[in-house]
């Protein structure tokens, strides 16, 4: 895992290259010129597919298991459901079909003007299935992940074999994982990597490829060990 060390050096970068943004979390980088233009937000099908690039493999009820314990925070939780109901009724048709129409990734800024962009860091965990459309299986919220959260897959997969799994099916199997006061190093990591999603991602515009060139040396590493 990066030291702070690197940390502290990319926020110097930041000064240097003259941005005064006072970034005091995720949804502040939205207002950043070109932020998210060179790595694409990932949704939680592509989290998954890309965790399982870098053998970490992770099931969705995994996923949000990492959510409830605070290791895997999405970067950014939109309701979708205002722009949805709005869509609806302009267009006339069905609110469930509006939902899978409303661009999420490429309008963070719409979102956050209207209000429907929101920092999971900074809310309290509730259970996905209650982002559900009644009825419907439709999500009315969509997370969305930064790749240089994939740098947590080393430790994603030593957390994932600690999971206790309850359920008859893989379709209705709930996932659970209990920190103890033993995992301070796990809360530090996390920490430590909440920090460097942030850098990075208001860095990334600016210094492409060779920011994210070490992230790929990272992963290659761990996937071939």
């Amino acid at each position: 895992m990066f030291p702070m060390s690197l940390i502290a050096a990319l926020w110097r970068m930041i000064v240097e290259a003259g941005d005064d943004t006072e970034l005091r979390g995720a949804t502040d980088l939205v207002g950043l010129d070109y932020v998210f233009t060179q790595r694409r937000l990932l949704s939680v099908d592509d989290l998954r597919a890309a965790c399982d690039r870098c053998g970490a493999p992770l099931r969705h009820g995994q996923i949000e298991a990492l959510h409830r314990a605070r290791i895997l925070l999405p970067l950014f939780r939109v309701d979708v459901r205002p722009h949805a109901r709005r869509l609806a009724r302009e267009a006339g048709i069905p609110l469930e079909r509006a939902i899978g129409q409303v661009a999420v990734a490429t309008r963070l800024g719409d979102h956050l003007a209207a209000g429907t962009l929101h920092d999971p860091r900074r809310e309290r965990f509730v259970p996905w299935d209650r982002y559900t459309l009644p009825g419907t299986g439709r999500r009315t919220s969509v997370f969305l992940y930064s790749r240089y959260q994939l740098l947590l897959a080393p430790l994603l997969k030593v957390l994932t074999g600690r999971m206790r799994a309850h359920g008859r099916s893989l379709v209705d199997m709930r996932y659970m994982l209990k920190l103890s006061d033993g995992d301070d190093g796990v809360r530090e990591a996390t920490e430590k990597n909440s920090a460097l999603v942030v850098a990075l991602s208001a860095l990334e515009a600016r210094y492409l490829p060779e920011i994210p060139d070490e992230t790929r040396l990272h992963l290659r590493a761990f996937s071939t060990s």
